[in-house]
């Protein structure tokens, strides 16, 4: 199956320095930020991922990662998804799927989180 992922990455040389983009194939993205081909990150290379989640529809991807670039967006991923930040983090990769869609709609997360399946995952290589 296909799935498509929305993530975060954080400039390596420049902590703190964050891009937002969805993907089908994330190795094949993160190499092609790291190499320079997309002219909004070529400028704070190499990256690393921070947080990463998988959708089952593009829609869904593409929704996430609109949401992450509003405001509440930063403010909700620097308080719950990227690793290190002051406030303790949101932690919803060990919740089953259902359970972890209904959090996120308490959180006023994502308008359109019914997708069947959610699997969300935060890196923790620093």
């Amino acid at each position: 199956m296909l799935m498509f992922y929305t993530y975060i990455l954080e400039s390596i040389e420049n902590p703190g320095e964050f891009y937002r983009g969805h993907t089908s194939d994330l190795k094949q993205r993160l190499s092609e930020h790291n190499a320079g081909k997309c002219p909004h990150t070529k400028k704070f290379k190499p990256w690393k991922v921070k947080f990463y989640a998988a959708f089952e529809t593009l829609d869904l991807a593409q929704d996430f990662e609109r949401y992450l670039k509003s405001g509440s967006g930063h403010a909700f991923a620097k308080r719950h998804l990227i690793p290190g930040s002051r406030r303790q983090q949101l932690d919803l990769s060990s919740l089953p799927p259902d359970v972890a869609i209904r959090a996120l709609r308490r959180l006023r997360v994502q308008k359109r989180a019914t997708a069947a399946y959610w699997k969300l995952h935060q890196t923790t290589s620093d």
